[in-house]
């Protein structure tokens, strides 16, 4: 299951923002700002960019990064000097004045990890597209090429050559989610956005919405998503004021027929906005925000019995510890948690030696809770904070906080192996 969002091709000056920002949140040039950010060595500027899993099954883990054109192979980023001026990347400023096509526009490098032998296989390197248009299931590979736009699929099972869909899709496209065979697609065209379901072995488009909001969907065939209905003029009033614009429902429509076999309605969902869809249970999660700390609640729906219930309340963001869902499958929930931040504000020096204890869970879908990896890393390990965690059937994938590698946890056995898939890679 996906667990990344789609945006538009990423600028390399994305890569910095965080960082550069981190200094002119402090101040630039202030002796603070000196102090945290001057006593840092450059870094190579690749250790900044994302790398995730796209999916997994029980033959592999796809796993993709960018890469930076060969001259900037040895590009550093320079913490001092960001705080002097716009830092530079082998002579090419980055700063918000900067055209982002003056950029050198990075690439995607894929790769697929025997399961069992844990050896990597190159799929591809420099391809053009969009690392935050594409997914895969494991199986399917689907991404909208970089430069024409036009939506590719490739099916390891089978190794055959990448081909385009045909018929082909028009617009700007992004793909959501690839599940069981069939793709999830958000189309931008004529200023309207549609959300597309595509059978990736017939190329048949299954179907087509234009008002429903963050959907997901199962190996059995069903798609789940938000369904707002607008007030009536006579009560719309009142719903302004309760801070509500409409009625939040969701919907399970079969893909197969393109009909809705259930319209779920729960006061919970109104302050929902992320959905999860196992084959046989659907999921949100609630939150709430009072001004100092948020929380959150999960609920689910019994898609055999049509029952829905709280399975768990969530610690959400609260002091100095924050949780959140990391990923959903038939196993359970994974739970992410981050806690040991500092109040920095109060203390900016602790950024230079703060320790974050990294947890995961696993929750049972009647909210017991078990820890699978526990991990701590520092603020500035950068390598640690590319991949969100994937779940699969019978085992968990992370990227280890420590130094970007990657960790496959056997959810019966608890047995963990690391694995560095881009070893030996240029």
């Amino acid at each position: 299951m996906s667990s990344h969002s789609p945006y538009s091709q990423t600028k390399l000056g994305l890569a910095v923002a965080c960082v550069t920002a981190a200094a002119g949140c402090i101040g630039p040039g202030s002796g603070v700002a000196a102090l945290l950010f001057g006593n840092l060595q450059p870094i190579p500027i690749e250790s900044l960019f994302p790398h995730w899993v796209l999916g997994a099954t029980e033959q592999r883990i796809i796993i993709a990064r960018m890469r930076l054109p060969d001259e900037f192979e040895d590009a550093t980023f320079d913490f001092e000097s960001s705080l002097l001026g716009p830092p530079s990347l082998n002579g090419v400023p980055v700063d918000s004045g900067t055209d982002p096509d003056d950029y050198p526009q990075p690439t995607a490098q894929l790769v697929a990890v025997d399961r069992s032998s844990l050896e990597t296989r190159v799929l591809f390197d420099g391809l053009q597209a969009d690392l935050f248009g594409m997914d895969s299931d494991g199986r399917w590979l689907v991404w909208p090429d970089g430069e024409s736009g036009e939506l590719w699929l490739m099916d390891l099972d089978v190794d055959a050559d990448p081909r385009r869909l045909d018929p082909p899709l028009t617009g700007q496209l992004s793909v959501r989610e690839v599940v069981g065979g069939r793709a999830l697609v958000m189309q931008w065209a004529d200023n309207t956005r549609a959300w597309l379901v595509i059978d990736l072995t017939t190329g048949e488009e299954m179907l087509r919405e234009e008002s429903i909001q963050f959907p997901v969907m199962n190996r059995a065939g069903e798609l789940a998503a938000f369904r707002d209905i607008p007030a009536e003029p006579e009560t719309a009033i009142g719903d302004i004021a309760a801070g509500r614009y409409a009625t939040r429902n969701i919907e399970l429509i079969d893909l197969a027929s393109g009909e809705t076999s259930a319209v779920i309605s729960d006061p919970s969902i109104q302050d929902a906005n992320r959905l999860y869809l196992t084959d046989d249970t659907l999921l949100w999660v609630a939150h709430e925000y009072d001004g100092s700390a948020s929380r959150s609640a999960l609920f689910a729906y019994d898609l055999g019995t049509g029952v829905s219930r709280m399975v768990a309340e969530l610690e959400g963001v609260t002091g100095s510890t924050s949780t959140h869902v990391g990923d959903v499958g038939s196993a359970g929930v994974l739970l992410d948690s981050s806690s040991g931040f500092e109040d920095f504000e109060e203390n900016p020096l602790a950024l230079l030696t703060v320790k974050i204890t990294k947890s995961y869970e696993l929750m049972s879908f009647d909210g017991s809770r078990r820890t699978v990896l526990e991990v701590a890393f520092g603020l500035f390990d950068f390598a640690a904070q590319s991949s969100d965690p994937v779940l699969i059937d019978d085992a968990a994938v992370f990227a280890h906080p420590s130094d970007g590698d990657y960790v496959v946890v056997n959810l019966e056995s608890g047995v963990e192996r690391r694995f560095d898939p881009f070893a030996g890679l240029d």
